[in-house]
């Protein structure tokens, strides 16, 4: 039985069973059907090995603002699939805190955080449970845990978001990384205003780089269906001819000499074919151009969000 077999090998499947592309569920799962599988749950190695793919923080941030979720626990042992879901949750929790931030800093002449420990005491109901979360990623309480002395730093968790998100993770976050901007760097200073330009132009690739990709998905899909389209015409010709094999036909004999339709169709296929990857060829070509602008954004993004967050 299950219940028998020795922690080191439960360790071993609860690893193989969490590397899985549903890591994360399976590993809520084991430990809802199964106790047994609780004992290591919280093992270091099995929570740095939990894959998170097709994990959305989007439109549910609030489940996700938990410092004892299986994220956050992850995040905290040095899972980099996890810090990098963290960091989108503190991206969108910081929309959050914005309206109160900016009202409190108009009365405050403190620091940014006093600020947010002020905003604390005067944030809206429905907005506590995003400030309590965001306190733990505050220099002076960034929350490590027993199995790891790691510290987690909103900072550095958007810092690592900024190095590896695409172009279309970059289009989605916009607004709230302009947001976490205004929420922790001194509004109107130079070192606020460069970072949001810079960001803002990192976004703006990052749109024309998804922009794209959509229109060579289209050419793509435009040359599928006119392709098919060509052949379900070539089909019905051929059942045509054959259902009509030895009938001799009418009218002027000019128009039985022309080039075989079949030929015809093919030709058809042939030269739409070579317009269209003649036409993707020249959008990749300009896809790559577009990208090294948004790769060099980043770069100055990145240098920029270094020196406003040291």
């Amino acid at each position: 039985m299950i219940t028998d077999l020795h922690v080191d090998l439960l360790k071993c499947i609860m690893i193989l069973m969490v590397k899985s592309s549903d890591g994360a569920t399976n590993l809520a799962r084991a430990i809802s059907v199964c106790s047994v599988f609780s004992k290591v749950a919280d093992d270091t190695d099995v929570l740095k090995a939990v894959c998170f793919q097709g994990v959305s923080v989007y439109n549910r941030c609030g489940l996700f603002q938990q410092t004892n979720g299986l994220i956050h626990r992850c995040a905290q042992v040095g899972n980099a699939a996890a810090q990098y879901l963290l960091a989108k949750v503190i991206l969108m929790s910081s929309s959050q805190l914005l309206a109160t931030v900016m009202k409190v800093g108009h009365t405050s002449s403190g620091s940014r955080r006093v600020i947010l420990t002020e905003c604390l005491r005067k944030m809206p109901r429905d907005d506590a449970q995003a400030a309590n979360f965001m306190t733990h990623f505050a220099p002076d309480q960034a929350c490590s845990t027993k199995n790891s002395t790691q510290t987690l730093l909103h900072s550095e968790l958007v810092r690592n978001f900024l190095c590896q998100c695409s172009a279309h993770e970059t289009t989605l976050m916009h607004l709230h990384l302009n947001d976490y901007v205004d929420c922790f760097s001194e509004r109107g200073s130079r070192g606020n205003f460069v970072l949001h330009y810079l960001i803002n132009k990192m976004c703006h690739y990052g749109h024309r780089v998804r922009a794209l990709e959509d229109e060579t998905l289209e050419d793509k899909r435009e040359m599928k269906e006119v392709f098919m389209e060509n052949m379900e015409r070539l089909t019905a010709w051929k059942k045509s001819r054959q259902s009509n094999q030895g009938v001799v036909p009418g009218g002027n004999l000019e128009d039985y000499v022309q080039p075989p339709e079949e030929e015809w169709y093919l030709r058809s296929n042939r030269v739409f074919a070579h317009q269209t990857y003649a036409s993707i060829e020249e959008l990749l070509f300009e896809s790559l151009d577009v990208l090294s602008e948004f790769e060099d954004s980043r770069i100055s993004a990145l240098a920029c969000f270094c020196h406003v967050f040291p």
